[in-house]
């Protein structure tokens, strides 16, 4: 059984999550946290992730759950808003 996602939603994350938004064909978060650690955040989207974009920069390697639905993320961070922008 694969899991069913009507909305995403950020299920945890190691930053604090100062923005979410749910657009047309994805979902936009703005994240921020200590210098010098990693930021890890966990997804539940509605399907398969297109592209993966983190302070602009493209990321092809996505940590993708099929049967869950789930998006790992994980990138340095920084003391200032960064974006994490999913297209689906």
């Amino acid at each position: 059984d694969t899991a069913f996602v009507d909305e995403p939603s950020v299920l945890a994350a190691s930053a604090r999550i100062r923005d979410f938004q749910h657009i047309e064909d994805g979902v936009r978060v703005a994240t921020r946290g200590p210098a010098g650690t990693r930021c890890k955040i966990l997804l539940q989207l509605p399907k398969q992730p297109l592209a993966l974009k983190v302070d602009g920069q493209p990321v092809s390697d996505l940590e993708w759950d099929e049967a869950n639905l789930l998006l790992r993320v994980s990138f340095d961070n920084a003391a200032r808003s960064i974006a994490v922008d999913v297209t689906f």
